[in-house]
């Protein structure tokens, strides 16, 4: 439990807004049971009573956690993640708030006494808020429901926030990463969409075969893409990062059908003289001059004694600078596992974020004119994986693509 970070300020004042709610939801059964009992003539012992507003308490917190759950889930989904997330939460600070007034104003409701009830009831529970916060995820957070898809070479672990609409939408995420990594992003997203993102190939807990000496085309990506999206009898709409953000545009140049909208963020599309210039260095093994992502990738660290020294590492890195506590921690939760001495390694293997390091992206040139799909392409200035070559043969070949830029950003930019 106490493996984590326990000073990062952003996820204290979450903890403490997802206390605050539960508190109200708490309050309103439990004062409204002790002050009708006050108001009555009854035989009941204060202890009973005190029984009583904590069940209440419990029942109107869940109620009013479901209400709140309910914008992005269906009623039943919404219960029983309000009931699951919450309930040792609730528990905690029913027991403190009536203990407080018990023990001080012998289970007296008064003006006096509800300002420290309410103080109990609050300071009790947040450490452990905080701790869900870190390690699982908050309990009025959207929740990204696991699934394993089978597909005809293995399992794709896909994450699903919401079944409530058809208007789907599928994020493929970066090189070197996974799925629930943007989880942060992804529920930020409009709730018209049902928002699913998955695990490439080699990455976070998808289990299909990932060999790094036979990686030789992106279109090993799209096809693994095209398995989950013709499951739908919608098209689809599809965004991604980097890596996720040509692969969704594959998918769009050869299945167009299958496709009613691409938002790629920062996609990997480079000039074909670049592409031409890259294949040339390959042949005489010089490859790593032009691009050396690929080999810095195989000699990069894969080995920590604990999730904490893991988050310090990655924290101290020029690539997560001004990036998020909550993303960095989710990097280290999602992207990392146990191996059988107990150390933490990294889900994607760096072999095979070599292999696709050493990818390039000629085959979105072959079909991008032909194609009448909304494009939008949110880049950073200065884009190195689309720069300003290729935006300009983008907007060549399909005049109705919007490019845009967000300022102040890097390759981290979502």
């Amino acid at each position: 439990m106490f493996d984590i970070s326990w000073t990062c300020k952003n996820t204290w004042q979450k903890a403490s807004y997802n206390t605050m709610w539960c508190l109200i939801g708490c309050s309103i059964g439990d004062f409204g049971t002790i002050y009708y009992f006050q108001i009555i003539d009854h035989s009941l012992s204060i202890y009973v009573v005190m029984l009583l507003a904590i069940v209440n308490g419990l029942i109107t917190s869940i109620i009013l956690e479901t209400i709140i759950l309910m914008r992005t889930f269906v009623f039943a989904e919404a219960i029983s993640i309000a009931f699951k997330m919450s309930f040792i939460s609730m528990v905690s600070m029913e027991i403190a708030m009536n203990a407080t007034d018990l023990i001080f104003a012998g289970g007296v409701l008064t003006i006096t006494i509800i300002p420290f009830m309410l103080l109990a009831g609050f300071i009790t529970p947040l450490p452990y808020n905080y701790y869900r916060l870190k390690n699982i995820t908050s309990h009025v957070t959207k929740i990204m429901i696991k699934e394993n898809v089978k597909i005809d070479t293995g399992n794709i672990v896909t994450y699903r926030r919401s079944k409530k609409t058809n208007d789907i939408l599928y994020f493929s995420h970066a090189n070197g990463f996974c799925g629930q990594v943007y989880t942060d992003l992804l529920n930020k997203i409009d709730n018209s969409y049902d928002v699913i993102t998955y695990d490439m190939r080699g990455h976070g807990e998808t289990d299909l075969i990932a060999d790094s000496r036979k990686l030789k085309s992106w279109y090993t990506f799209r096809d693994d893409l095209e398995q989950l999206v013709k499951k739908h009898n919608e098209p689809v709409t599809l965004s991604g990062h980097s890596m996720g953000g040509t692969a969704s545009l594959l998918l769009a140049l050869s299945k167009p059908k299958l496709v009613k909208k691409l938002i790629l963020i920062d996609p990997v599309i480079l000039p074909l003289r670049y592409i031409i210039s890259y294949k040339l260095l390959q042949i005489v093994n010089l490859a790593h001059l032009a691009s050396p992502l690929s080999k810095n990738a195989l000699i990069r660290r894969n080995l920590w004694n604990s999730e904490a020294e893991a988050h310090k590492y990655f924290s101290s890195k020029p690539l997560f600078k001004n990036i998020s506590e909550k993303i960095i921690t989710d990097y280290v939760q999602y992207g990392l596992k146990k191996n059988e001495q107990n150390k933490y390694i990294l889900k994607c293997d760096p072999r095979w974020e070599s292999a696709c390091f050493k990818l390039t992206s000629h085959e979105v040139w072959f079909d991008l004119k032909k194609i009448n799909i909304p494009i939008k392409i949110i880049l950073t200035p200065n884009s190195v994986v689309c720069n300003e070559t290729s935006q300009n043969r983008i907007k060549k070949l399909n005049p109705q693509t919007e490019i845009c830029f967000i300022n102040e950003t890097s390759l981290m930019l979502p």
